[in-house]
C-alpha cells in the first residue's frame, strides 16, 4: 500500500496502521514530511502495539522529481489516502497517472473525484475496518485493481492533462470575454 502525504492527523495515517491489522502480509508505505511533530511516532508507538511495525516503513518527505517517488509508485499494488479532510486530493490524480486503484475516503474533493466501482473505492472516514475491508477486496481482485487503475488512468488524461485543462480555460476566457471560438 501506498499512502503520500504530510504526516498529520488530518491524512490520518493511523488508519492505515489499523487497517494493516486487518491485513496479515500486507506492507504499507507512509511517505511524506512530518508537519505535526510527534504524530509519527505515534503511528509507529500504534503499529508496535498492533504487531505490524514490520510491515510499515515511513521514508520521509520524498521531492516530486526523485526516482524514489517513481519508484514508490511502480512498486505499490493500490493507492490509499485515508483523510479526514481534502479539498482536492492532486495525489490520487498522480496515482491515477501511474495506473494505481484508489481508496480513499469520502471527504471534501475525494467524494467527487474518486468514481467509487470505477476508478477506486471510497469509505467513511475514521473507519479503519472499512477501510481495511474495501483493501483487501482490490487486493484479492487484481483483475478490478487493474481496471480501476486503468480507469482513473483514463480520468486523468481526459479531464487533467494540460491540454485539456488549457482547453477548458480557453473556453471558460471565451465565454466570459463574449469572443467566439472553438469551445474546449
Amino acid at each position: 500500500l501506498l499512502t503520500l502525504a504530510r504526516i498529520d492527523p488530518q491524512k490520518d495515517q493511523q488508519s492505515v496502521v489499523d487497517a494493516l491489522a486487518a491485513l496479515p502480509g500486507v506492507h504499507a508505505v507512509l511517505a511524506g514530511p512530518v508537519t505535526v511533530p510527534g504524530y509519527d511516532e505515534a503511528i509507529l508507538e500504534r503499529a508496535r502495539g498492533l504487531g505490524v511495525a514490520d510491515r510499515l516503513h515511513l521514508p520521509g518527505a520524498i521531492l516530486p522529481e526523485s526516482s524514489e517517488l517513481a519508484d514508490l509508485y511502480r512498486a505499490a499494488d493500490l493507492f490509499v489516502l485515508p483523510s479526514r479532510h481534502e479539498p482536492f486530493g492532486i495525489v490520487v490524480l498522480e496515482a491515477w497517472a501511474n495506473e494505481l486503484a484508489v481508496v480513499a475516503t469520502r471527504v471534501g474533493g475525494l467524494a467527487e473525484l474518486v468514481d467509487s466501482g470505477r476508478t477506486g473505492y471510497l469509505v467513511t472516514p475514521g473507519v479503519p475496518a472499512e477501510l481495511a475491508a474495501a483493501i483487501a477486496r482490490l487486493l484479492h481482485d487484481p483483475a478490478t485493481r487493474r481496471e480501476f487503475g486503468a480507469a482513473g488512468r483514463a480520468e486523468v488524461e481526459a479531464h487533467y492533462a494540460w491540454a485539456a485543462v488549457a482547453g477548458r480555460l480557453e473556453g471558460y476566457y471565451q465565454e466570459i470575454s463574449g469572443v467566439p471560438g472553438r469551445r474546449g
